[in-house]
């Protein structure tokens, strides 16, 4: 749902459909990292692998955009992707206990 609101607010006429999992699979895996983050900076444990794994994640799916833009004649909706991470993270946050 995340993702289909970011596409319509930043592209409102984008002719590619949003169909699939994939951008709930960004929300998911947002809301993951998030979770751990959090916990890591509270314990004032080291956050390196974290930065390492999201920084992967990204050129992996830098890569992969373009990729598939040079195979198929539509582009990928990023914005929906990032719609959905950034909610994702932004549930993390909100659904922390406070300690």
């Amino acid at each position: 749902m995340a993702g289909q609101l970011f596409t319509i607010f930043f592209k409102p006429n984008s002719p590619v459909p949003l169909i699939g999992a994939n951008c709930a699979s960004f929300g998911l895996l947002a809301f993951v990292l998030s979770e751990e983050l959090i916990k890591r900076l509270r314990r004032k444990r080291s956050v390196n692998q974290m930065v390492y794994i999201l920084l992967i994640f990204i050129f992996a799916h830098i890569i992969y955009f373009y990729a598939f833009s040079a195979i198929m004649p539509v582009s990928i909706i990023w914005q929906g992707h990032l719609g959905a991470f950034l909610v994702g993270a932004a549930v993390a946050l909100v659904s922390q206990k406070k300690v």
